[in-house]
């Protein structure tokens, strides 16, 4: 991967944050989520609102920049990564839309200082996941509840809601409730519940009367080139672990890298990792919907099969918390689920005239 100055500035001082505050309290963090102590740290480094405007109190980074931070932190938890991710690359776009400028003002300067944090309902970013909703009562309300919702503690949430046939995209920021729990395989630091709403909307709370729903997953698809980083940051910590695993652990009174087979599928890893990097990182354009989604599928496929190669290198370890493999598999995982659906990802991207909206699954 080929950075300039600026940039190796950056992944070098990522990386000796996540040495210094992510990697000894790693254990915790997937046990009891990511602390306000480490959330108040990332902010005073300017990670919180790394893409946010310098304007709104970020710090303003390229797309490039912002991929090298997410990477970089992903490979040493990728939980605090999609923290990041679910701010800075969908709440700052939803923020950006044209009218919510007065929101933005009120709201991204104390995200990125690390003294607020927003809920997102999943749901409306993935229609197929649960079967419940929001609908607008006489234009002042918003009542009903969301079946999967990150951050459900924030201090805000983002959610859309159904008045008549219109699609409203909201930010409320009172009358809802955790009505239970959800757990989680992967990505353990972030929390996600369902979420009951009983909520007084005014019209600073509106962002958008129509195509709510549209809006918010058009963002949520060009943020494919985000994901795609994160992915890319588990792939190549789960592949430095088993390397260096690989040649310590004997078999045979040899090292596994000793072992043909075993040493060409790293190799052939590894060389694919670079490929990806080299790739993703030497675009100029970020505002291609087909590409972003493309980026995503291939870093997300890659990512589950380098964490895979990587647990079972390990054997039996791989499987214990405390050699922190099994973490990258289940966060590729968890990163896949969270992030796309297979079938309509390539219907979006096809070139064989589907017409994505009206297609059949």
């Amino acid at each position: 991967m080929i950075l300039d100055q600026e940039q190796q500035l950056l992944q070098k001082t990522v990386n000796e944050f996540a040495e210094k505050e992510i990697d000894p309290v790693s254990q915790r963090i997937e046990k009891e989520g990511i602390s306000q102590d480490l959330i108040k740290k990332a902010a005073q480094a300017g990670f919180l609102g790394a893409s946010i405007p310098q304007e709104y109190g970020g710090s303003g980074l390229d797309e490039k920049g912002y991929m090298i931070l997410l990477k970089g932190l992903a490979g040493h938890s990728a939980s605090l990564a999609f923290y990041i991710f679910m701010h800075d690359s969908i709440l700052r776009s939803v923020f950006a839309i044209k009218g919510a400028e007065e929101k933005a003002k009120k709201t991204l300067p104390a995200i990125a200082a690390g003294d607020m944090s927003a809920g997102v309902a999943f749901e409306d970013l993935f229609k197929n996941i649960g079967k419940t909703g929001l609908s607008i009562e006489g234009s002042s309300k918003a009542t009903g509840s969301k079946s999967f919702v990150f951050n459900p503690h924030g201090n805000f949430m983002l959610v859309v809601a159904k008045s008549g046939q219109e699609d409203w995209l909201l930010s409320v920021d009172n009358g809802y409730s955790i009505s239970s729990n959800v757990r989680k395989l992967g990505l353990r630091a972030v929390d996600f519940s369902a979420v009951s709403f009983d909520s007084k909307i005014s019209d600073s709370d509106v962002i958008l009367k129509s195509g709510g729903l549209e809006a918010l997953q058009n963002i949520y698809d060009m943020a494919g080139f985000h994901v795609a980083a994160i992915a890319l940051g588990i792939a190549g910590s789960a592949l430095s672990k088993a390397v260096s695993y690989s040649k310590m652990r004997k078999a045979f009174e040899s090292t596994l890298l000793e072992f043909q087979p075993l040493a060409f599928q790293l190799e052939e890893k590894s060389a694919e990792l670079n490929r990806l990097e080299e790739a993703l990182f030497s675009l100029d354009d970020f505002k291609d919907k087909k590409k972003a989604i493309d980026y995503k599928i291939a870093a997300l496929d890659f990512a589950r099969s380098a964490s895979k190669l990587s647990l079972q290198i390990h054997g039996g370890y791989g499987y214990l918390e405390d050699f922190q493999i099994e973490r990258y598999y289940r966060d590729s995982m968890m990163l896949t689920a969270l992030t796309s659906n297979y079938i309509k990802d390539r219907i979006k991207t096809s070139n064989l005239g589907f017409d994505a909206p009206n297609a059949k699954y």
